[in-house]
């Protein structure tokens, strides 16, 4: 059995759900729900906790322009806060560890 340590979310989870998402140590985790249970939030949120590991590499699909707008705003608050920048030619945030 191999033991994972995970880091800790950057900010408290808002449900029990998505703290069981941020704290399981599975390589891929498929999560589903109705629009509005938190599963963009947690996604965005699980990119920042791995925020330290240069080799992350996250990647967030909409099917809209609108709904990818949404969620960019969502992604600039926290990862502003977690000290990512945002490079708009290529709409990537990058980390300081090389993370993005």
């Amino acid at each position: 059995m191999v033991t994972v340590s995970l880091p800790r979310p950057f900010r408290k989870p808002k449900s029990r759900a998505q703290a069981a998402a941020l704290t399981c140590p599975a390589t891929f985790l498929l999560m589903g729900g109705a629009a509005g249970s938190l599963k963009s939030s947690t996604a965005i949120e699980a990119a920042a906790q791995f925020r330290d590991n240069p080799n992350m590499l996250s990647i967030i699909l909409r099917t809209t322009a609108l709904e990818l707008r949404d969620l960019m705003r969502e992604a600039d608050l926290l990862y502003n806060q977690a000290g990512g920048r945002m490079n708009w030619g290529d709409s990537t945030y990058y980390f300081s560890s090389g993370a993005r």
